[in-house]
């Protein structure tokens, strides 16, 4: 298929800027990002050659069959589930996945837990997602109704994630969802978050870019801001990453693998 003229993601993120005008404010985060991912999910259903247009690198847009792995490459988001995710969960665990999306890490994950809660703000992703999981039964699907997890799930979660879902999000957001962590995993339980690295090379390269943060864009961090963070959250970091040449993710982001105390 035909990739128009002046494809690529910077494309895909003008038009849908286009697009957002009028809807919501851009420094209220959670409805900018509400309505930003509805439409994302609803181009992405509508025209088979938007996944085609938003792809990060093209020459890997013919594999993409789900939302969201347009972004990056699938072989390197497997390589970071690998060694970030599938470790730490077993066929006992209660999950928590913020910021499902349109089910590309759920669908791998699904398989290997107990149970596991997909949240997001979107409605729309959300709805993608639903069909992407019809054959897991051990799948629940919850919007999200601001930054943050609802009441009620204190000490639930064996394991929680965010997957590249953070990178859109401003500090305090982030901020929000490290203190949920702390909430909702059970003693000794772990979660996986991911930013975006100011100080990765490939990460200084995008922000350099950037002429502001918009969340479609990327909200750039420093590893020391993030385990700060971690820290006031009640949350000890086990493991970090560091920038890593090859891997789409690890070259431009990071990682870090958290538990409670």
């Amino acid at each position: 298929m035909k990739v128009p003229t002046g494809a690529g993601p910077a494309d895909v993120a003008h038009r849908l800027r286009r697009r957002m005008r009028g809807a919501r404010a851009a420094t209220d985060n959670v409805a900018y990002n509400r309505d930003l991912w509805d439409r994302y999910a609803d181009d992405w259903q509508a025209d088979p050659t938007f996944r085609i247009r938003a792809a990060d690198v093209p020459d890997e847009a013919s594999k993409v069959q789900t939302l969201g792995e347009e972004w990056g490459t699938i072989g390197d988001m497997e390589a970071v589930l690998a060694e970030w995710v599938l470790p730490f969960v077993t066929a006992e665990s209660v999950v928590a996945e913020v910021g499902v999306g349109g089910g590309r890490v759920a669908k791998r994950v699904a398989p290997q837990v107990r149970e596991l809660d997909c949240f997001d703000i979107s409605a729309r992703m959300l709805d993608t997602a639903r069909g992407e999981l019809a054959g897991q039964p051990n799948v629940t699907f919850q919007l999200l109704e601001g930054s943050g997890l609802a009441d009620g799930l204190d000490g639930r979660y064996d394991f929680a994630y965010a997957f590249d879902v953070f990178v859109h999000v401003d500090l305090h957001g982030q901020w929000r969802y490290l203190q949920d962590f702390a909430r909702v995993l059970k003693p000794g339980g772990r979660a996986l978050a991911h930013t975006a690295n100011l100080m990765a090379p490939a990460g200084w390269e995008r922000f350099a870019r950037q002429q502001r943060y918009l969340p479609e864009g990327f909200y750039f961090v420093t590893p020391d801001q993030e385990k700060w963070l971690a820290a006031q959250a009640g949350l000890t970091v086990v493991r970090e990453s560091t920038p890593q040449v090859g891997n789409f993710y690890l070259e431009r982001d990071f990682l870090m693998l958290l538990e409670k105390r």
